[in-house]
């Protein structure tokens, strides 16, 4: 395999890179020089995750790097310069998960520096996914050129929720140039930044290279040795069916599952003879990606896909370029082993009239694919966005470019909203198409909301439509060796679509609600920024399919109004006016608005009173998995909540990872019915919503059920009124005692049970303790109220009661 970085270097802002210390060495030093990092390298790992954190760090960039004094730094000046040869072998060796030194950035600026020995040279300016191996903010001796977006966009993002902290947080759009000498000077160590020729750049592979690579490109049989720990001998391995197992692989396009994680994909590439025809899962996670028509070109070659992992990719903004189906190519007919028919011109583009002029060539392309519109992919179910820097407003488009999606994963995204009401489509041309395109809603066969219907019955936004089309027609992409669009085309098309834009945002403000996750199940938000109830509560009773919402370390803070956001949303315009008739119907309208949602994950939130979760859980009545644990900074939260939450969640079956099983239901209700008038916490969690308590629900079923069944148990006589406990003592000099057990009747009064221990231990009466523990229940209880009984208590067939004495 040889000549893995020819491609072409066409860099242009956006486009991501990568740089690496290729420097000629022996396998066995790599792993020796290379694979431990320092106690320094370990705590910027932690400070600063990447998406190379386990091999980032240690090693300086080659080649000439500026500071942000001026001075030249040239990590490689002692060094001869590297060959072809030793690059491709030093790449080799990476992806195959060798130790070597990779750093991967943004290019985020292209030209000559003011008061540089070389003025005419152009430097690239890049921002590192690893902030602390750049040398600069984006400066040269006190001239900024360039922001580190995605740095910006953390800090302005944390600002919001801590601008008490930072006195540079307001405004921090305002004055880029200021506010980034502010975090210079806040931030010393970070130095996410560098200019760099040319030359010291790579731009990756494509990804057909990375699958020839991967599947087709083996070690020669003189790498296959393993040397034996204790003679120090080397000793050839032999694969046994390696000849059938290569055979296997290198017929990748009938795969049913491909990882290419972490190959330096930055593109698709020529892909006109390649089709994958049982394709299912699909991994690019770490790769180099940063625009989505090259993930589209991807998907278009299989139309069996369900599963896409993007993460760890840092996407540009979807622009009008890449939503059009004119612009994705490999649409033409293919022969049974994946290669092009004779006779076929698979390399034309789709929108060629030739390739799609007749109804027999119509009937071979691909049905995921609408010509002369807007693209959607009706294969996608599962796609994983994390950690992409993507925008909200771009989710809501995929949304409709992946109508059938059922799960999403959108975690450490830095979303600061989830909105889908009102939604403000001025300023976002692709999503205004999306939304007005009556093709796209017809071939999918979805009812839209009456507000998408009056933005399509717009005159001025369907002329806007047509004018987008006529002036799309005539750019469309030409590709070149590598399957890259000629750039001067790119560029003249740019310009046309900036043109269109520009007339969009012309019309009039439209705001609507944009309810396109129809079949949405499962949608994945931990590690964000959300903190709006309002937007969280609308999606989940706008999206009927969802069931399941993680929501994982945000900032969602205590609420004393949450039951009239969820009353204003559940109740229509029209019945605002009347009456409801009791309290109690309108929280029950409320339950049932949310009782699609089955499964919620809401630890380390921001929540510290208990009044808030006490809301919560009503509009949420009917969750059956429920994970919810604060260990960050709430001590208010300390209490094992575990018997209150299992006793106002009826339908719970699953509560932080453990099963809840019949006895365990049983006693921590009879629990809270007996605790929710003495203990503070309880009595909070039973406090009147809408004319409704839970302790009402909990004595009609644990009081009144008992007494209406006692006819039919009364056959029985009165072995069904005994139980077993076992009566283990826990005090100074138990050892001289046995454990006791007794059969006992279970409505028998505390007090009773205290004087049989009593003379059982010889205790004093004054001074004997009981608690109450039973392998359901982790808490152990103590049994203070001596006019309750044992079944109040929840003491039940086989319990346990520990006796300690007072000191």
């Amino acid at each position: 395999m040889e000549n893995l970085l020819d491609n072409k270097k066409e860099l242009f802002v956006g486009i991501r890179v990568f740089s690496c210390n290729f420097r000629k060495l022996d396998v066995s030093q790599v792993g020796i020089q290379l694979n431990i990092p320092d106690a320094a390298e370990l705590e910027i790992g932690n400070q600063e995750s990447s998406l190379f954190n386990q091999t980032e760090g240690s090693g300086k960039c080659s080649g000439e790097m500026i500071s942000a004094d001026g001075k030249l730094h040239d990590s490689s000046s002692s060094e001869t310069q590297v060959d072809s040869e030793v690059v491709d072998e030093n790449l080799a060796m990476y992806l195959f998960n060798e130790k070597i030194n990779i750093k991967v950035g943004t290019v985020r600026f292209i030209g000559t520096l003011k008061n540089h020995p070389q003025p005419k040279q152009t430097f690239y300016g890049i921002e590192w996914d690893n902030i602390m191996e750049g040398k600069n903010f984006g400066d040269f001796r006190n001239e900024f050129y360039f922001s580190p977006l995605h740095l910006l966009k953390r800090e302005e993002t944390k600002r919001f929720y801590n601008l008490a902290s930072h006195d540079y947080g307001n405004g921090f759009r305002e004055d880029t140039k200021k506010c980034m000498k502010k975090l210079c000077i806040w931030n010393r160590n970070l130095k996410p930044c560098s200019f760099l020729p040319i030359d010291k750049i790579h731009v990756g592979l494509t990804f057909v290279q990375a699958l020839n690579f991967r599947y087709k490109y083996f070690l020669s049989d003189s790498d296959l040795y393993v040397e034996d720990y204790q003679t120090k001998k080397t000793k050839k391995v032999q694969f046994s069916g390696e000849t059938k197992v290569r055979k296997y692989f290198e017929n990748f396009f009938q795969l049913k599952n491909i990882t290419l994680n972490k190959y330096l994909i930055y593109t698709c590439g020529l892909h006109h003879s390649l089709v994958f025809h049982n394709l299912q899962s699909l991994s690019l996670c770490g790769n180099l990606l940063s625009n989505w028509i090259d993930i589209f070109k991807i998907i278009s070659l299989a139309k069996e896909l369900s599963y896409l992992n993007v993460s760890d990719n840092k996407f540009t903004k979807l622009t009008l370029q890449s939503v059009f189906a004119k612009h994705i190519r490999g649409c033409g007919k293919v022969g049974e082993n994946g290669e092009p028919n004779k006779g076929t011109n698979t390399g034309e583009d789709c929108s060629n009239e030739e390739n799609c002029s007749n109804e027999e060539n119509r009937s071979n392309i691909h049905n995921h694919c609408i010509h002369d519109d807007l693209i959607y992919f009706d294969q996608i179910k599962e796609l994983c966005i994390d950690n992409a820097m993507i925008d909200w407003e771009d989710v809501l488009i995929l949304s409709f470019v992946f109508p059938n999606m059922e799960i999403l994963s959108l975690k450490k995204n830095y979303l600061t909203n989830i909105r889908i009401r009102n939604v403000d489509l001025t300023n976002s041309p692709v999503l205004l198409l999306y939304v007005q395109n009556a093709k796209y809603r017809k071939i999918l066969q979805s009812s839209m909301d009456d507000e998408l219907t009056n933005v399509q019955s717009n005159a001025k936004v369907s002329n806007l439509k047509e004018s987008i089309h006529a002036k799309t027609s005539t750019n469309v992409t030409n590709c070149g060796t590598n399957g890259d669009s000629d750039l001067s085309e790119i560029k003249q098309e740019e310009e046309n679509l900036n043109k269109i834009e520009n007339k969009i945002n012309i019309v009039e403000k439209i705001e609507i609600d944009i309810c396109s996750f129809k079949k949405l199940k499962k949608i994945v938000l931990n590690d964000n920024y959300l903190h709006d109830y309002e937007d969280m509560f609308y999606f989940i009773y706008k999206t009927k399919s969802i069931q399941s919402v993680f929501l994982k370390n945000n900032k969602f803070p205590d609420n004393d109004n949450l039951v009239d956001i969820a009353r204003n949303m559940c109740i229509n315009p029209d019945e605002k006016n009347k009456k409801m008739d009791t309290q109690s119907d309108l929280l029950q309208k409320i339950n049932e608005k949310f009782s699609h949602l089955k499964e919620l994950l809401f630890d380390n939130n921001k929540i510290e009173n208990y009044e808030t979760i006490r809301d919560l859980f009503y509009i949420f009545y009917h969750l059956e998995i429920l994970n919810f644990q604060n260990t960050k900074n709430n001590l208010g939260l300390k209490k094992n909540l575990r018997y209150i939450f299992v006793s106002i969640l009826p339908m719970l079956k699953i509560l932080n990872r453990s099963s809840i099983n019949k006895n365990e239901r049983i006693n921590s209700e009879r629990f809270f019915i007996s605790l929710y008038r003495k203990d503070h916490v309880a009595k909070i969690f039973n406090e009147p919503v809408l004319n409704h308590r839970h302790s009402q629900r909990l004595e009609r079923v644990h009081y009144e059920s008992p007494q209406d069944q006692a006819s039919d148990e009364m056959p029985k006589g009165m072995q069904s009124n005994l139980i077993n406990i076992t009566i283990i003592p826990e005090f100074l000099n138990s050892q001289n005692f046995d454990i006791v057990k007794k059969k006992v009747n279970k409505h028998m009064n505390i007090k009773d049970l205290k004087y049989l221990c009593s003379r059982l231990y010889s205790v004093p009466l004054p001074k004997l303790q009981l608690f109450y523990t039973d392998e359901n229940n982790p808490m152990c209880i103590e049994i203070v109220d001596t006019n309750s009984s044992l079944y109040t208590y929840g003491i039940d067939n086989n319990s346990k009661i520990k006796i300690k004495m007072e000191q």
